[in-house]
């Protein structure tokens, strides 16, 4: 099937489009099989110089990956994924806080039991083997 492009735009980027636009609209999924160097230059009436170099431009913007002795296949749609968080813009003005205020807020949540502190560097207390601690401790206590 013969392919009609722009005027001034290279043969090659029209038909990469074609395929990324087949992966952004989720016609081709991560891990599908694309048709063969070959079989595009075929379908599309191109040359096969023309296929590869469409290949290689999706290669290089990370949307198809060459597998060696098996083809291209579709490795990544950023369709699928959540866009980045817009930049976030904290207030301008300065909050004075009271410093008592400050160490209260940090005590508050050092006494949470549902915050790991990992400062401490050492396991829950139900990690322990408690009991053979204190059999231990004691016996090294008798034997002084």
């Amino acid at each position: 099937m013969p392919v009609s492009k722009a005027k001034n735009e290279h043969l090659y980027l029209f038909i990469a489009e074609v395929i990324e636009k087949q992966i952004m609209d989720r016609v081709l999924n991560i891990g599908d099989k694309l048709p063969s160097v070959r079989s595009l230059s075929t379908h599309h009436d191109i040359s096969v110089s023309t296929a590869l170099q469409a290949y290689y431009h999706l290669e290089g913007k990370g949307l198809i990956e060459s597998r060696p002795q098996s083809g291209y296949y579709v490795r990544f749609n950023p369709a699928r994924f959540p866009q980045r968080p817009e930049k976030s813009s904290p207030s301008q003005t300065i909050q004075k806080k009271n410093v008592d205020a400050i160490i209260s807020e940090v005590y508050d949540d050092w006494n949470d039991p549902r915050v790991v502190r990992f400062s401490l560097s050492v396991p829950a207390p139900e990690m322990l083997p408690l009991a053979a601690l204190n059999k231990a401790m004691l016996q090294a206590i008798r034997d002084l």
